[in-house]
């Protein structure tokens, strides 16, 4: 009788791996963003690969991050302040937000698949999860979301939701 020493080990799926880093990578950003400079979460950043070279901590002991910086704008207040309410109170603001939505009358919206599937608000939600594929114009500057919260980008349906946008570029 023969007994083998090898022993099959699961090879990881790279790509789950990498769409868990990145969903850590945003679930922290969230956290900085909930509690800001100065709250003693600044002290556990310094390694992280998210606020490379320190930032955090720079940040804190000197006012400037060099590019780590929290920003002050309507965006990021209204992200904080959804953060920190609950939940009935965020599906509130949702369908309010969703409400003034005009993703549905956007030329690249498709009627036949977005709608049916209940898709809209993609600057909060982030991309079309599979009926918007083809880029024939955006309306995103012209939306009243954008004026009410505070939005710097658009293609949301098709690069993803305001926060994911702001964070990745943070990275670059």
């Amino acid at each position: 009788m023969k007994i083998s020493l090898f022993v099959p080990i699961p090879l990881p799926d790279l790509q789950t791996m990498s769409q868990n880093k990145r969903t850590g990578d945003i679930l922290k950003f969230n956290e900085w963003i909930k509690s800001g400079p100065g709250t003693g979460l600044e002290n556990s950043r310094e390694e992280d690969p998210v606020f490379p070279l320190g930032g955090a901590k720079t940040m804190a002991k000197t006012g400037s991050s060099k590019g780590c910086e929290l920003p002050r704008d309507a965006f990021t207040q209204s992200v904080k302040s959804m953060l920190t309410m609950p939940a009935d109170e965020a599906r509130a603001k949702m369908d309010e937000l969703g409400k003034m939505c005009i993703c549905p009358s956007c030329p690249t919206y498709t009627t036949t698949c977005a709608m049916k599937a209940g898709e809209n608000v993609f600057c909060a939600h982030g991309t079309s999860f599979k009926c918007i594929t083809t880029d024939k114009g955006c309306m995103c500057p012209t939306c009243p979301v954008t004026q009410s919260i505070g939005l710097e980008h658009q293609s949301f349906c098709l690069m993803d939701g305001e926060k994911a946008q702001r964070f990745d570029a943070m990275l670059r």
